[in-house]
């Protein structure tokens, strides 16, 4: 989870790299709160959904994979 009552930000940017992620990707959960997933290479695997902004704001942004 990214911003779950703050912020956060994760930048993934390495070809071949591999993020799993067995439960559930929230970005931006609650009020106030912001998350951001950076993909620019590689791959991320969500084992259940990817939620981007449940009552925050969520961001994911993809290039180059």
């Amino acid at each position: 989870m990214l911003g779950r009552e703050g912020f956060g930000t994760f930048d993934q940017d390495h070809t071949g790299s591999k993020v799993t992620v067995t439960g559930l990707v929230v970005l931006g959960d609650l009020v106030n709160a912001s998350g951001v997933y950076n993909l620019n290479g590689g791959t991320l695997s969500a084992g259940t959904d990817l939620i981007v902004g449940i009552s925050g704001t969520g961001g994911f942004t993809q290039l180059n994979t």
